[in-house]
């Protein structure tokens, strides 16, 4: 397994991805806007780095088949603000469990580095273990909990604020 930046070559692959993406984690629909815009998916990120709004957008692959996708985008845009970093991660119900995850959480970590970033945080929902479980192994803890952070098919959901400090910085 390899990850590496996201490329205009990866349409299909990541549109493949997503459609094995867990439907249901834990009882909960991760949303219909990433099943509906699947092809587009490559497009809003290779825009979005262009326009500086994500900082990295990686892929882990294996085979030629994306197992992951890990994106460093961010917290806000205020110079008070930039030293601080978002992470959003998914990873294919097949993949998981196979270090995918750790993987990707590992290089956008040595990514953010070089874009001068001292502190990563991830949002999660709260009662998605295995999204808990990985960012607690990777090092991150948890700094609180946002009442109602995610909003799925009208229900309100609790959101984990994880936070790690980048070693170095």
């Amino acid at each position: 397994m390899q990850c590496r930046r996201v490329s205009v070559h990866d349409r299909e692959r990541v549109a493949a991805f997503v459609e094995r993406l867990p439907r249901e984690s834990s009882g909960l629909d991760i949303g219909k806007n990433v099943f509906e815009m699947k092809y587009d998916l490559v497009d809003v990120y290779l825009r979005n780095l262009r326009e500086k709004k994500m900082l990295e957008v990686l892929v882990a692959e294996e085979d030629s088949k994306i197992l992951g996708i890990c994106d460093l985008r961010p917290e806000r845009y205020e110079e008070a603000f930039l030293h601080l970093a978002e992470i959003g991660i998914m990873v294919a119900s097949d993949a998981q469990g196979r270090g995918v995850g750790s993987a990707l959480l590992s290089d956008i970590g040595e990514k953010a580095r070089d874009s001068r970033i001292d502190v990563l945080i991830a949002y999660v929902r709260k009662g998605n273990i295995a999204s808990e479980r990985l960012f607690l192994k990777g090092g991150y803890e948890i700094k609180g909990v946002i009442p109602c952070y995610f909003k799925f098919s009208g229900k309100c959901h609790d959101g984990l604020i994880f936070w790690r400090k980048l070693d170095g910085c």
